[in-house]
């Protein structure tokens, strides 16, 4: 194992550690300020971090207390160690309170300092060896932004900075279909939520009944909490314009409330979840007729997050297309499903107006009806057994008119059954009447 820091933040006039009591392959680095302590954190690489209090009153306390909170939601989470006077019994618990794993008091003895050090050493390993392999599995959020196309490779490093502007809330863009949940799901695995749980609401169906999956439940002397269910994991909140005035109003006030906390993120405020939002539609015309309040938008798009279309980016269809093949294997309990090159010629030529969800029920169709391992043009051109391929798009169409058409089809092949059409398209059934009122689709 290659030499890890123990990264030491004291003033120039401060002993540290003796040099002794270091476990093996544990280097000291002394640092004099925040600041530069975190900006030498290496990038996903967990090493142990040890911060000198300031005894009460003393310049740097509170400072000292800030980086603690802001390395607890690093990812890989350094392990955190707090050295506090012999006397600071109140330094002791804020220390625990902002994210300390360990609290040394006094002076330790050599023994003492080596067991703690040797402690925090290994969680380090753990934390980073859990942080690799969630990075690398394949659990369909992460494996669906495969591709090697310029929209994917920024799409992922605006994942990854989003990740890490924790606690902000983080507004999610694209047309139908892109993988707005797909996304709310990387950026919950990528970020030092990974562990707690992950909830969707659709503003559409959300309460404030905390009994029935709502979106508050109100604490006793205290101010609402966000969703009692994804406590300490993250929220999506799906479709904000369709939450009900007074839901929106109570919106506004828990994240003004959290923007105004002193300190900026209270233990309580850490408690509670991380909001998403991903809408599929045009907020801003929301806010103009009057659904979505503008001051409740302005407060929900702190970071945004678009999703690129799939047309624009054809050369990620093979990658995407083996991703979600190798899960389908999985869900099926079959052998391994590849596309043939005709197969993935045929992907190439369609214009996927309905995206990344378009694609999937495409190869979950194509891999039902296949009758070996692989999928050719037939299978993934069939809509269903024995209903006709749709032709391609003639040049110089408009997005909205290719859009019309793919409803059209699709609720003729449906019997203008429009919950079913809602289900094929990847649409959820108020998006769906809404672009029949828009477009307009006969029907």
């Amino acid at each position: 194992m290659s030499a890890r820091r123990l990264l030491f933040l004291a003033p120039a006039d401060q002993a540290g550690p003796p040099a002794d009591t270091l476990p093996a392959g544990l280097v000291l680095e002394r640092h004099a300020d925040p600041l530069g302590l975190l900006s030498a954190l290496a990038p996903e690489l967990a090493e142990p971090v040890l911060l000198r209090l300031p005894g009460p009153g003393r310049a740097g306390r509170e400072a000292a207390f800030e980086l603690l909170l802001a390395l607890s939601e690093r990812q890989p989470a350094p392990s955190r160690l707090l050295w506090v006077g012999g006397d600071d019994a109140a330094g002791a618990a804020a220390g625990f309170e902002s994210g300390a794993e360990q609290v040394l008091v006094g002076a330790p003895a050599p023994e003492e300092w080596h067991r703690r050090l040797s402690r925090a050493l290994a969680s380090c390993l753990e934390q980073e060896q859990a942080w690799r392999r969630r990075r690398a599995a394949d659990n369909g959020s992460l494996a669906l932004l495969a591709g090697t196309s310029a929209a994917v490779a920024q799409l992922r490093q605006r994942l990854s900075q989003a990740a890490e502007a924790y606690p902000a809330p983080v507004l999610i863009r694209g047309e139908p279909g892109a993988g707005h949940k797909l996304a709310a799901r990387a950026l919950h695995e990528l970020s030092p939520r990974a562990a707690g749980p992950f909830v969707s609401l659709d503003g559409a169906q959300a309460t404030g009944d905390p009994q029935g999956g709502g979106l508050f439940a109100d604490l006793a002397g205290g101010p609402a909490n966000l969703s009692p269910a994804a406590r300490g994991g993250t929220l999506l909140l799906e479709r904000p314009g369709e939450l009900a005035p007074a839901l929106q109003a109570r919106l506004l006030g828990w994240l003004q409330e959290r923007r105004q906390a002193p300190g900026g993120l209270a233990s309580e405020q850490r408690a509670e979840a991380r909001l998403l939002v991903s809408a599929d539609s045009d907020l801003d015309a929301q806010v103009a007729a009057g659904r979505l309040r503008a001051d409740l938008y302005y407060r929900l798009n702190v970071l945004e997050l678009w999703l690129p279309p799939l047309r624009e980016r054809p050369q990620d269809l093979g990658a995407l297309s083996a991703a979600i093949l190798a899960r389908l294997a999985r869900e099926q309990g079959s052998g391994p499903l590849r596309l043939s090159a005709a197969g993935l010629a045929a992907l190439e030529q369609e214009r996927w107006p309905g995206n990344l969800g378009e694609l999937e029920r495409r190869l979950r169709r194509a891999a039902a009806l296949a009758t070996g391992p692989e999928l050719g043009a037939d299978e993934l051109c069939r809509a269903t057994p024995g209903s006709p391929t749709a032709p391609p798009p003639p040049p110089g169409q408009t997005l909205a008119e290719v859009e019309r058409e793919q409803i059209q089809r699709v609720l003729r092949e449906c019997g203008h059954n429009k919950s079913q059409a809602a289900r094929r398209l990847g649409l959820h059934r108020s998006t769906l009447y809404a672009k029949l009122r828009d477009l307009p689709v006969g029907t």
